[in-house]
């Protein structure tokens, strides 16, 4: 069973793509803010890691920017949540080196269809 770790600071999304994910197979763990992701996926390396985009203290760019450059975490895929219109997540995808990015709240087969396709190796 595949890992993913989620990581947003809003409850009721968080637990909606947790029930979304799960369903789909994912074991999945939690974290609030970017700083417990970033602690979360170099203590028990996930195969999956969502981020929301925009969390206080330090937010999924900023987690995502950590993760790639470490050499222990940079090959786990990133999905980038965000309630950025579509042009502008694609700019703030490639800017912190996410493999995809979908607009919150994300269409449950795009969320699904996603996190399949990036833990089977297949990219953005």
């Amino acid at each position: 069973m595949p890992q993913a770790l989620l990581a947003d600071d809003d409850f009721f999304g968080r637990e909606i793509s947790r029930l979304r994910l799960e369903a789909a197979g994912f074991s999945i763990f939690l974290a609030d803010d970017g700083g417990q992701a970033l602690a979360a996926a170099r203590a028990r390396t996930p195969d999956l890691i969502v981020l929301d985009a925009h969390m206080p203290g330090m937010d999924g760019t900023e987690a995502c920017l950590a993760l790639k450059a470490d050499p222990a975490t940079a090959a786990v895929p990133v999905l980038l949540l965000t309630a950025c219109p579509p042009e502008e997540a694609e700019s703030l995808r490639r800017s912190c080196g996410a493999d995809a990015c979908l607009s919150k709240p994300a269409e449950p087969r795009a969320l699904i269809a996603t996190a399949l396709r990036l833990t089977a190796g297949g990219g953005a």
